[in-house]
């Protein structure tokens, strides 16, 4: 196996697979540019990730890691990393690109038939994670991640005209379900799209002022099993299937659900109910609340403000 190792003006280039245990500071451009190498040490300032490859980050960085820049490729945190202080997507430099952030779980093969077969349960806090450009965040199977808060970088003019920076939540593969919830930070105007069945879990999930989590638009689109409040917006893609927003559901004050265009919103009781199971009453819209009905769809659930509806 060759490896190359580079330092040149904060230039650190690693060629195939590759492992390294250093710390560094000030500003350090991490450049695998194919494959997958491994970073184990604590990096002291701030660093961007560059070219096609994988990185995988099991330091206990901490806030010394002021600042993650994505540009290109994937990083992966085990369970036992720490992702620094702030997580950005892409570059601010016009044309840019962006690369993937992964969040793995620990799985242990208890029978020795060399197939991992207990998920151990994990927490991993994710940092203030800020989008120039659209990423996916895939969060591994077992796994309870936290995101401290969601930004992005459109000024209000590019929001108004319709330009929109997305984060996908994935599971690790589409055959599993993903045990794992997202808490979107307070007033902050990112879009969050669950694109993984995340209904095994029951991490409650916070959705705050300016910021949107989107249901379908994936086959297996469905939020977690827990309580679901709600003071930034709900929104129900066209692809949004039965049982995609189980548990219980509070649209607060100031609050919005979105429904898409030729959405139909059955009864609570109804076998193919959007809410909860079908077999109980789950939606709850508070005083000033607000409902969006799309071109076409069909709204038939009963509503008592303040109760659940």
């Amino acid at each position: 196996m060759k490896t190359i190792q580079k330092l040149t003006l904060g230039l650190l280039a690693v060629v195939f697979v590759a492992s390294w245990n250093t710390t560094f500071a000030s500003n350090i451009f991490l450049d695998v540019e194919s494959g997958s190498a491994t970073h184990s040490g604590v990096i002291t300032g701030t660093a961007q990730k560059i070219g096609a490859g994988t990185i995988v980050m099991s330091g206990a960085n901490g806030s010394s890691l002021t600042s993650l820049e994505i540009d290109a490729g994937l990083v992966q945190f085990a369970s036992t990393g720490n992702a620094g202080a702030q997580v950005k997507f892409g570059s601010d430099v016009p044309g840019g690109t962006t690369g993937n952030l992964e969040v793995l779980a620990a799985a242990v093969d208890t029978n020795s038939d060399g197939i991992n077969d207990t998920v151990v349960a994990n927490s991993v806090s994710l940092p203030v994670h800020v989008m120039v450009l659209s990423a996916q965040l895939k969060v591994g199977y077992g796994l309870t991640a936290s995101l401290s808060s969601l930004t992005d970088t459109l000024t209000a003019a590019q929001r108004s005209a319709g330009a929109r920076r997305t984060l996908t939540v994935a599971a690790q593969t589409a055959a599993e379900v993903a045990a794992s919830g997202l808490s979107v930070g307070s007033a902050q105007p990112g879009v969050v799209l669950v694109a993984a069945n995340m209904s095994a879990s029951t991490t409650r999930l916070a959705v705050n002022s300016d910021a949107t989590v989107q249901v379908g638009g994936a086959g297996a689109s469905k939020l977690t099993s827990a309580l679901h409040t709600i003071n930034g917006t709900l929104e129900l893609l066209t692809g949004a299937s039965t049982g995609c927003v189980p548990g219980q559901t509070v649209i607060q004050s100031g609050g919005v659900l979105k429904v898409a265009a030729s959405i139909t919103v059955p009864q609570y009781n109804s076998t193919t109910d959007l809410f909860g199971t079908g077999t109980s009453d789950t939606l709850q819209f508070l005083s000033g609340s607000k409902l969006v009905l799309g071109a076409g769809s069909t709204w038939a659930r009963n509503m008592a403000i303040g109760t659940a509806s």
